[in-house]
């Protein structure tokens, strides 16, 4: 079986930042080494005039309110609320250089796609998922 890779068109793709957080961070070994190769992948992105995307986790107080207590993941962020959007923990790692033109969607679960905007973002600008067989 040979796989063959289709040619990046720039206009077309999007790279994707996520979770590119203190907290979210914290948790990796070795964050430094994650850090310098979003940032490589990121440097070849603006050279290529790929659309950057970054998404992070924020949370609005209404979002707070709507986690359940039972949820095992996010009932101690509303609580403590941990990750309020516009707190320090919230923004994204600073050597990612976010750009005025770069989309930056806020997300309140764990998808990317179900409480952001993101798809419609990229749909909009011609950039879809594409599947291979």
């Amino acid at each position: 079986m040979t796989i063959t890779a289709s040619p990046i068109i720039p206009a077309r793709t999007a790279l994707l930042l996520m979770d590119f957080q203190a907290p979210m961070l914290s948790s990796v070994p070795d964050p430094e080494t994650l850090l310098a190769r979003a940032g490589a992948a990121l440097a070849w992105a603006r050279s290529e005039q790929v659309r950057v995307a970054h998404v992070r986790v924020a949370f609005a107080p209404e979002d707070f309110d709507a986690i359940p207590a039972h949820n095992k993941v996010f009932a101690a962020a509303a609580e403590h609320k941990f990750l309020a959007d516009g707190s320090p923990e919230s923004e994204i790692h600073p050597s990612l250089d976010v750009q005025e033109a770069d989309i930056v969607v806020r997300k309140t679960r764990f998808g990317a796609f179900s409480t952001t905007d993101l798809y419609a973002a990229l749909r909009s600008e011609g950039i879809r998922a594409q599947t291979r067989p």
